[in-house]
């Protein structure tokens, strides 16, 4: 899992600089197969049944999170150009 992390975060932060939410998707993605991995070896459970619904929990939770975000960077701009000058 921390090598899963370690790719979708490298991976989210190349394709997030032009798109956030393809950033999103691509990170959801990479997570939700390596969860899936991990507990179809765990639980001997196939993988095609565990990936689609963790996908598409992945994807909901990370592409809600790219407003919310994106308007905490907002709300935090000011304060960030202030600490840029310092």
């Amino acid at each position: 899992m921390p090598c899963a992390n370690l790719v979708g975060a490298s991976l989210c932060y190349v394709v997030g600089r032009r798109s956030p939410v393809a950033g999103a998707a691509l990170f959801a993605t990479v997570i939700a197969a390596a969860v899936s991995l991990l507990l179809s070896v765990l639980l001997r459970v196939r993988f095609v049944f565990l990936f689609p619904g963790l996908l598409a929990s992945e994807m909901t939770l990370l592409l809600l999170g790219v407003p919310a975000m994106q308007a905490v960077r907002r709300a935090l701009a000011p304060v960030r150009r202030r600490w840029v000058r310092e």
